[in-house]
């Protein structure tokens, strides 16, 4: 999980969000990743990071983009394949993650409302060695190096089979997105956040 970064849209560390399920939203991801996973890495350089129960993985380059993170956690998993996401996404769908883990290619990402989703996602090994080479030439979109390796694209319909809604990908990086999950929240029960 990418747990760093700033927040300067949101102005507050989005990790610690309490939005009702009782934990930090740092903490709801991880339990959602470890019904999946052997190991979470948590990639973040701020305290939350270190103390969270995952093994904790300083990002390289926390400043920059997501893309470091995804090859920080790359270079330090043991695991073949890896789901990459973010720590802003509360209503990820832990079905959705298995059904990501089991399926082909060295990528493997969602694409929704014609956006791929590169934050929650499945990556191999098989990736690192590309995403050195779109780092070098300074291309740090997380797409950038999609050319060099075998992508698989679940497209939304597929999606939605797991997560109905495709809530997924909802994020809270903003004072009105966040207002926003707070009221589904609040409309539909804290239930939503723990699926």
């Amino acid at each position: 999980m990418l747990a760093g970064g700033r927040s300067a849209r949101l102005g507050f560390p989005k990790a610690l969000l309490r939005l009702g399920s009782g934990g930090t939203l740092l903490a709801d991801t991880i339990e959602k990743l470890s019904r999946v996973a052997s190991e979470v890495l948590v990639v973040g350089n701020e305290p939350w990071c270190r103390d969270a129960a995952g093994r904790h993985v300083p990002d390289d380059a926390p400043e920059r983009a997501s893309i470091y993170g995804a090859r920080a956690a790359l270079r330090s998993c043991d695991a073949e394949r890896i789901l990459i996401v973010g720590c802003d996404m509360p209503l990820l769908s832990a079905s959705l993650l298995v059904h990501l883990a089991g399926r082909e290619g060295q990528v493997a990402i969602p694409r929704v409302g014609g956006r791929l989703q590169p934050l929650c996602a499945l990556y191999t090994r098989h990736c690192l060695g590309p995403i050195e080479r779109a780092i070098g030439r300074g291309d740090l979109r997380m797409v950038a190096f999609h050319a060099e390796v075998d992508v698989r694209v679940v497209e939304e319909d597929e999606v939605r089979l797991w997560d109905r809604d495709a809530r997924s990908f909802r994020n809270c990086n903003t004072p009105a997105a966040l207002r926003e999950i707070v009221a589904l929240v609040e409309r539909e029960g804290p239930d939503i956040l723990k699926r």
